[in-house]
């Protein structure tokens, strides 16, 4: 007879029990007429914890506008130990959710990984509390490739020189305007 907080549990005589919560659980067998042995366990569920909305990662592009960079997973790491309990933990990434589930393929090298979808491409972090090794949650982030800045070459600045020493000063915030030629986002 199976026991559970010292209740017993109806219905279950069987060599197994499927224990689907905590609890103080304990076994009657009776192994011939007159004899019986016991015996009990504490069950606790390890719940990990979880990393929610990791900021995004941005690059470079690798000046071809291809959405090609090169990025610093290593980046996102400060970002997922602030979200959980002080601990150790390992923190592998990977390209597929599900190789990040069955800790296959993970990425070698993780500061200089060169991206495999153009633009942006979504990274999975593995979590692992080391005192709870099969225990694991997944968090995900996106990393992507900015084009760089279109190069304009300005028209000359010109500026008098009164004394004719060849020295003069010139104001080269004159020309951030049409050096921008348009585009927003960019010091």
């Amino acid at each position: 007879l199976w026991y559970k907080d010292g209740v017993e549990i109806t219905g279950e005589a069987e060599s197994t029990l499927t224990v689907l919560e905590p609890g103080n659980y304990s076994v009657d067998v009776g192994l011939s007429e007159g004899c019986t042995t016991n015996d009990d366990i504490v069950i606790e569920f390890y719940v990990p914890q979880t990393v929610e909305s990791l900021p995004a990662l941005d690059s470079c592009d690798n000046l071809e506008n291809d959405g090609d960079a090169i990025f610093d997973l290593t980046q996102q790491t400060p970002n997922i130990i602030a979200q959980l309990t002080p601990s150790e933990y390992t923190i592998d990434y990977f390209e597929t959710q599900e190789d990040a589930e069955n800790n296959t393929n993970p990425i070698i090298s993780t500061d200089t990984y060169d991206n495999i979808v153009p633009f942006s491409q979504t990274i999975y972090a593995r979590i692992v509390e080391n005192t709870y090794p099969d225990c694991y949650s997944i968090a995900s982030f996106q990393l992507n490739s900015i084009n760089p800045p279109e190069v304009i070459v300005p028209t000359a600045l010109q500026e008098c020189d009164d004394d004719y020493n060849g020295i003069t000063s010139f104001n080269l915030t004159d020309k951030d305007i049409e050096i921008l030629n348009g585009q927003t986002g960019i010091s």
